[in-house]
């Protein structure tokens, strides 16, 4: 399962989204950015299998903020290896 939301003037903004094309951090990042018509705050959330979840934020032209709940689990899936930078596993 994975879903964008996008703060707008009026709120958040939800949708469901497709990640098959989705191979890098970068191509996340990406799809978060359009997501939204202005520099906007953008959250990606990944869940896979009730196992773990991830969560990306997106705040304009910036490095993307992530966080992983399981780290060992998510390190197990493709979506999961994608997220889990160097920077993040410290």
């Amino acid at each position: 399962f994975a879903a964008l939301l996008a703060r707008t003037e009026v709120g958040w903004e939800a949708s469901d989204t497709d990640l098959d094309d989705v191979e890098t951090l970068s191509d996340l990042t990406d799809l978060a950015r359009e997501a939204t018509t202005d520099d906007d705050t953008v959250l990606a959330y990944i869940e896979q299998e009730d196992t773990w979840f991830g969560i990306v934020r997106v705040d304009g032209e910036d490095d993307p903020r992530i966080y992983v709940s399981d780290a060992a689990a998510a390190a197990r899936s493709s979506y999961g290896e994608m997220l889990l930078t160097d920077e993040l596993l410290g």
